[in-house]
C-alpha cells in the first residue's frame, strides 16, 4: 500500500496509519532557480519526483508528501525570478515538516533531494530531529552521483544545467527542453578551492558545463539507477529494522 498525500483523504490517511501500513514518509525537496537558458526553473524539483514516484513501483509503505519546490538559491539570484529562502530558515521548515511527520507516528523519513544548496540545512534539520525525536529514521538522498561515470565518463556530465541534468529533462520532460539554448560555461575551476563567486559571474546563461552533449538515453539509465539504487538500500534497511541482529553482516 503507498499514498500519495494530496490525492488522498482524512479517512484514507487515518485508516492507513492506524493499520501501521505507511512505514516511510517520502519527501522531495528542490529549488526553483535558472537552469541555464535551455532547462525550466523546475527542474531540481522534477527530477526527484520523479524518481519518487517511480520507487513507489517497487516498495510498499510508502507515503509520498508534497514537494517542497524552494530551496537554498542564493550563488543564482543573478537571474530573474530565481527564488531563495536563507539557510536557517530553511532548515526551520524542514525541521516543521519532519516534525509534523513524527507526531503523525510514521517511522522512517526519507528525504530525495534534488538541489546541493538544500545539504546544509537539512542536515542540520536532521540533527535536531535526533535530538527531539530520536526513534525517528531519517535517510537524505543527494541526487548526482549513482555511477554516473558509467553512463558520461570521468567528467561525470558535471555542470549546473549540464550533459547530466539536460540528460535528465529530455529523457523526463523533452517538451521543456530547448536545445538550441543549450550552451554551458567551462568547469575549469579548482574543485578543492571553494569561491563566494556567483554563478551569474562565471556564466551569462546560467549554465556550466557541457549541455550540447545531452541524450533523452543517457539521462534515462541515470535514472535508472538512483531508482535502483535506492530501492536496494531500503529493501536492506527494512531487513536491518526487521532483523536488528544482523544489522552489521555486510
Amino acid at each position: 500500500m503507498n499514498a500519495i498525500l494530496e490525492q488522498s483523504n482524512g479517512s484514507q490517511i487515518k485508516s492507513f496509519l492506524e493499520k501501521k501500513l505507511i512505514k516511510r514518509a517520502v519527501i522531495v525537496t528542490g529549488a526553483t532557480e535558472n537552469h541555464g537558458q535551455h532547462l525550466p526553473y523546475g527542474s531540481d524539483t522534477l527530477t526527484p519526483w520523479a524518481i519518487a514516484t517511480r520507487l513507489m513501483k517497487f516498495l510498499d509503505g510508502l507515503v509520498l508528501l508534497p514537494p517542497v519546490s524552494y530551496g537554498m538559491s542564493s550563488a543564482h539570484t543573478g537571474f530573474p525570478l530565481t527564488i531563495s529562502i536563507r539557510p536557517d530558515i530553511l532548515a526551520e521548515i524542514y525541521f516543521d515538516i519532519f516534525d509534523s511527520i513524527a507526531k503523525s507516528k510514521i517511522p522512517s523519513i526519507l528525504v530525495i533531494n534534488g538541489h546541493d544548496g538544500n545539504i546544509i540545512s537539512l542536515r542540520q534539520a536532521g540533527y535536531r530531529l535526533k535530538n527531539v525525536h530520536p526513534h525517528i529514521h531519517l535517510d537524505i538522498f543527494e541526487l548526482w552521483g549513482v555511477h554516473l561515470e558509467n553512463i558520461f565518463g570521468p567528467d561525470m556530465g558535471a555542470g549546473h544545467a549540464g550533459e547530466t541534468e539536460t540528460s535528465v529533462l529530455l529523457y523526463l520532460h523533452p517538451q521543456l527542453v530547448n536545445m538550441s539554448e543549450a550552451k554551458g560555461a567551462s568547469l575549469d575551476e579548482d574543485n578543492l578551492i571553494w569561491t563566494n563567486k556567483s554563478l551569474h559571474e562565471r556564466t551569462a546563461s546560467g549554465a556550466t558545463g557541457n549541455p550540447s552533449k545531452a541524450t533523452a538515453e543517457h539521462g534515462e539509465k541515470a535514472i535508472s539507477n538512483a531508482v535502483e539504487y535506492l530501492v536496494q538500500y531500503l529493501q536492506k534497511e527494512t531487513k536491518n529494522v526487521n532483523n536488528p541482529e544482523q544489522s552489521n553482516i555486510p
